[in-house]
């Protein structure tokens, strides 16, 4: 009976939290998103996490609440607030070759974090380490954004060679088919551009 009745409550925090992590993808995806959608995205996804943890399950969402959060957090310029969120990720999903996806998005956004906090030393390691899940697994998403961090982390440190290597390689990765195509591939040119010059000089 005891066991039934445990049981039964863990899967209704698991249903609720379901609910609750629908409800914060709704406002995370909004058309209009602003101020009032990022606060109650971040307060369902806690919510969310908070049932998950409690019924012990839920792993994957779980840990994609975890990214979501961090994402609005970095999106609001509130950097050192996100990254305890995607350390979290990082935590619950090493190891899991069913979250490997989550895994490298939490150290590719990490990195990303570092680098606008001008944390170059962290922002190369998780960049570095998430370009290492990319060499085994070639089929990660964000593959342009990952060598695109890594060019401005590398220009940033005169090291103008392998920045360029990295701004072609995401060059290569963009989809023409896509509307911003023109403007992203248009700075990731100047970008090598810019490097050729150095090169040049040196």
């Amino acid at each position: 009976f005891f066991c039934w009745m445990a049981y039964s409550q863990d899967s209704g925090r698991i249903a609720q939290g379901d609910k609750l992590y629908e409800l914060a993808e709704r406002h995370y995806n909004s058309e209009q998103p602003g101020p009032l959608s990022d606060s109650l995205a971040l307060l369902y996804y806690q919510q969310a996490i908070d049932h998950y943890r409690a019924g012990k399950a839920g792993f994957s969402r779980t840990v994609n609440a975890y990214i979501r959060r961090a994402n609005i957090l970095q999106g609001q310029r509130k950097y050192a607030e996100a990254i305890p969120e995607y350390h979290r990720a990082i935590t619950q999903s090493r190891g899991k070759k069913e979250l490997e996806q989550p895994f490298y998005l939490a150290q590719l956004y990490l990195g990303t974090n570092y680098y606008y906090s001008y944390k170059i030393d962290s922002a190369r390691f998780y960049l570095e380490s998430a370009s290492d899940l990319v060499i085994a697994n070639e089929a990660l998403p964000e593959q342009d954004v990952l060598f695109n961090s890594l060019g401005a982390l590398y220009l940033q440190s005169a090291n103008y060679q392998q920045a360029r290597n990295y701004f072609n390689k995401a060059l290569l990765l963009l989809d023409r088919a896509a509307p911003e195509y023109r403007e992203t591939s248009g700075g990731f040119l100047n970008n090598i551009a810019h490097c050729l010059m150095q090169l040049d000089d040196h």
